[in-house]
């Protein structure tokens, strides 16, 4: 983890793929894509089970993780329409 920062707030980038914004109790994640597994499987692109159970797992840690109460999700939550 690395803190830093910006515009007079301070952040925590954390290596798995998130920003942690400790002032605002809030954890900043961008593009998660869940249900991609699903989808790639149904254009028979094989890929394993449990990604998304893996990355909602990840979600879950980072929000324990930094005692974020609040999650703010940049770009795309579903990978494509029909996951969500």
């Amino acid at each position: 983890m690395l803190s830093i920062e910006w515009h007079g707030e301070s952040f925590v980038l954390d290596g798995r793929g998130a920003i942690s914004w400790p002032a605002r109790r809030t954890v900043i994640l961008t593009d998660p894509h869940i249900g991609k597994d699903a989808h790639f499987r149904r254009s028979a692109i094989p890929v394993p089970f449990g990604s998304t159970l893996a990355d909602l797992e990840r979600i879950r840690a980072l929000l324990s993780d930094h005692g974020a109460d609040h999650l703010l999700i940049l770009g795309d939550f579903f990978h494509a329409a029909e996951g969500a």
